[in-house]
């Protein structure tokens, strides 16, 4: 399959309420509504591509839900 074909499997995955998705960075919330996650922490995906944030996806981390940017999280640990 084309890298680039895997990739819009992997990210058309990763826009579905309910997906599994992996930190691919640190990131340490700025606002309360926010998640902080280090790399390689697994989180899911509640809702995505909203009307008022389209950058920012509200996930969930063992008990906390948050906001999280989007561009910081992967389909696949193999990302990392």
């Amino acid at each position: 399959m084309c890298c680039a074909v895997a990739f819009a499997d992997a990210e058309m995955h990763m826009r579905k309420p309910g997906a599994i998705v992996y930190a691919v960075f640190d990131y340490s919330a700025e606002n309360a509504d926010e998640l902080t996650f280090s790399v390689g922490d697994q989180l899911t995906v509640i809702e995505c591509d909203d009307d008022i944030e389209t950058e920012w996806w509200w996930c969930q981390l063992d008990e906390c839900k948050g906001y999280v940017p989007q561009n910081l999280i992967a389909v696949s640990s193999c990302f990392m």
